[in-house]
């Protein structure tokens, strides 16, 4: 089973996007951003552990301080870093123009853009395309 970690600033969407993952037979780990996203995720990325680094992470576009879009690019960097590879996807409500942006931005990062709402399928879809088992 990999290691899935989401990264959100609404606990009830966290709660439920974990449940979506139960579903498929995960148990995901969720870092619900109150401050700082990276504070809060900070102990699923030990620096002197790389192995143990999450295997997918679903970063909030919209963090209560921060901007979940830069975190996701610093995340790749991160993961570039280390030489390990991981599924990273942004989770976001925009549309139109900025959405537009979004996803230039995450295909820069090789990641991929789920626009909210998403359904249970389409997300496993992902996981399983990028070789992530729930």
């Amino acid at each position: 089973m990999s290691r899935i970690l989401i990264i959100d600033d609404e606990p009830a969407f966290a709660l439920m996007l974990r449940l979506h993952l139960c579903r498929l037979g995960g148990w995901p780990d969720a870092a619900v951003a109150g401050v700082s996203a990276p504070a809060a995720a900070q102990p699923h990325f030990p620096a002197d552990n790389p192995a143990a680094w999450p295997e997918a992470v679903l970063v909030d576009w919209l963090l209560n301080n921060d901007d979940g879009m830069a975190y996701l690019e610093q995340l790749a960097a991160d993961y570039r870093r280390t030489g390990r590879r991981a599924f990273l996807a942004l989770m976001t409500a925009a549309s139109g123009a900025e959405e537009q942006q979004l996803a230039r931005r995450c295909a820069v990062i090789d990641a991929q853009l789920l626009a909210k709402p998403f359904t249970a399928s389409r997300l496993q879809a992902l996981l399983t395309a990028a070789g992530v088992t729930p």
